[in-house]
């Protein structure tokens, strides 16, 4: 509940300065993906405040007024109403990307300047012809896991955030008191909401969800260029790039620039999030019924499997945060491309680096390793430093080595050294560095 409080703080924030100063916008747009909680926001604050709430969520935009307002059949007389109020009140119009009119209401909306201040909730902003504020909603986070509940163990945490994206409506069904794989049955199940919650916003986003599902399947489990997915769906490639630009415009797909065997740089594209990795890849196949009936060990090699996929994934995300925001504050004068596909997955010597980037005195290695339930070994460093070392002496190489559980002593005692940076998961989730997770 912080979390809603602190954003409910924020809202009385935007309403108390257009009442002190009516300079600023009377209207904020309360955005974030569906589960977010926008409406136990919405819910929170007029527990405290006065104000009216309305929802458009399985009516007729068309039919709104009067089922809102009993007798009332036009929006303008319908916010002429709402204006007479002497409270100045708070009125949150939810759900309004579901609306099914044209112009009417945003033609009318207007009536409301000077009268009331309006709360659009929606999840994406909408574009008005008259100024808003907007207050973007995002998920729990790993840190806010742990900053609620000190007990948590951190790599859980971070499993319950990889699988979930943070949506709040589903990390809450987590029982921390069970072990990850326990989790799982009841979390992947049919009728949960886990599950649900996919189903729910494909239908809202897609008149055929069906075609979407065949490419989002197909990239959750390896089918990954434009030329893979036309020959997995039998689409034709033209049909494929339209279906993936509808994915990219709900929100539903991520790409990444990559080098292939002969050096070129191919688009690869994946379904967007560790929810949707996640609920494509274990949970689509089977339709959530396999779980029910699985225990013990099967349990736990599909949470090990997870382990490995998805929560790694999530890590290594969280690696590249921390880079982008504290290399500089030790080697402050180099320009790192973290993004350039062609620094990304070299392989030197046998070994390959997450990146790499040859200075004119050092050159940059960056090795995340991919066990999240071990730190990093002596024999993985001893192989790294073998062979960069041939390549150039260790004192002009800079190491930064990245792995969820603590490094082993060795590994702890080259930290000490100046040209070596170790970091585990437990430095990452420290207070100092809670924003790398608000950026996921």
């Amino acid at each position: 509940m912080e979390r809603i409080r602190s954003y409910r703080a924020q809202l009385y924030a935007h309403v108390r300065s257009y009442w002190e100063s009516k300079s600023t916008p009377w209207i904020t747009q309360l955005c974030g993906k569906s589960g977010m909680g926008k409406t136990m926001l919405a819910s929170s604050y007029l527990e405290q405040f006065s104000g009216r709430y309305f929802s458009f969520r399985n009516l007729d935009a068309a039919f709104s007024p009067q089922i809102f307002l009993p007798g009332c059949k036009q929006w303008k007389e319908f916010f002429t109403e709402l204006g007479a109020a002497k409270n100045r009140p708070v009125i949150f119009f939810d759900d309004v990307d579901d609306r099914n009119d044209k112009d009417e209401f945003w033609d009318a909306l207007p009536a409301l300047c000077g009268k009331a201040y309006v709360v659009l909730i929606v999840r994406e902003r909408v574009e008005l012809l008259f100024p808003s504020d907007t207050l973007q909603m995002t998920g729990v986070t790993v840190s806010m896991l742990l900053s609620e509940n000190t007990a948590l163990d951190s790599l859980d945490a971070m499993r319950a955030v990889a699988i979930t994206d943070g949506i709040p409506e589903l990390v809450r069904l987590f029982d921390f008191q069970k072990s990850f794989a326990e989790n799982l049955s009841p979390l992947f199940a049919h009728d949960s909401a886990y599950f649900c919650y996919a189903e729910s916003e494909l239908r809202r986003n897609f008149r055929t969800p069906e075609t979407y599902n065949i490419l989002l399947y197909g990239m959750a489990t390896g089918y990954n260029r434009i030329s893979q997915l036309s020959e997995f769906s039998g689409f034709p490639q033209n049909k494929c790039d339209k279906y993936l630009k509808a994915l990219d415009k709900a929100g539903l797909l991520e790409t990444e620039q990559k080098k292939d065997a002969a050096g070129h740089i191919r688009t690869h594209y994946y379904p967007k999030g560790g929810y949707w990795k996640t609920w494509f890849r274990y949970v689509f196949p089977s339709q959530g019924r396999y779980l029910e009936v699985q225990k013990g060990e099967a349990l736990q090699q599909l949470a090990d499997e997870i382990d490995r996929t998805i929560v790694a994934e999530y890590f290594r995300k969280v690696c590249w945060n921390w880079l982008e925001k504290n290399y500089h504050s030790r080697y402050w004068d180099w320009l790192l491309k973290f993004d350039d596909p062609k620094q990304r997955g070299v392989v030197v010597n046998g070994i390959r680096f997450d990146y790499v980037q040859e200075t004119k005195d050092h050159t940059i290695y960056v090795k995340i390793w991919d066990n999240v339930r071990e730190g990093f070994p002596k024999e993985a460093f001893q192989k790294i430093e073998a062979a960069t070392t041939a390549v150039r002496p260790f004192y002009e190489n800079i190491y930064f080595l990245f792995s969820a559980g603590r490094a082993c002593n060795y590994v702890e005692e080259v930290r000490n050294l100046e040209t070596v940076s170790v970091v585990n998961l437990k430095s990452l989730v420290g207070q100092k560095n809670k924003d790398v997770f608000e950026k996921l």
